[in-house]
């Protein structure tokens, strides 16, 4: 856990403009805001992943139907390794491409290999998540808030 000893604050108890937010790069940051880093997620269980374009999902639903195939003939068809594109925005997973290999590995089990990219703020989900639990975030940290 190194990186979080690096900050000698939590997150939401640094400014957003001072020399402890400065001095820290961004996996650190987001491990500090979400618990992981966008280097730390290769796999995932499809699951856990939200649907950002349902008409996406419907058009590989209906396709896969048309195929004339059953679901699990259809899903041992498709490569997986390219890996599904995800976002994590709004505090979740979301697929944002690759919906046909999402459908394929949900069909045939495992975990999808994935790609992600944090949409997220972490500064400003750090300090909403400290405001939600009630945390004494410093008025120099509110003020800073407010602004954005």
């Amino acid at each position: 856990m190194n990186w979080y000893k690096q900050a000698q604050l939590e997150l939401w108890q640094m400014s957003a403009r001072g020399p402890e937010y400065a001095n820290l790069d961004i996996d650190t940051l987001d491990r500090m805001a979400f618990g992981f880093s966008r280097k730390d997620i290769k796999r995932i269980n499809p699951k856990n992943l939200q649907i950002k374009w349902k008409q996406d999902m419907d058009n590989v639903i209906e396709e896969q139907k048309a195929s004339g195939l059953s679901k699990e003939e259809w899903a041992n068809q498709i490569d997986l390794s390219e890996p599904i594109e995800v976002i994590f925005e709004d505090g979740v997973f979301k697929i944002d491409d690759g919906h046909h290999r999402y459908y394929a590995t949900l069909i045939r089990g495992g975990l999808a290999n994935v790609v992600v990219e944090i949409k997220d703020n972490p500064w400003m989900f750090a300090v909403e998540r400290a405001l939600k639990e009630n945390k004494p975030v410093p008025q120099e940290v509110l003020k800073e808030y407010e602004l954005v």
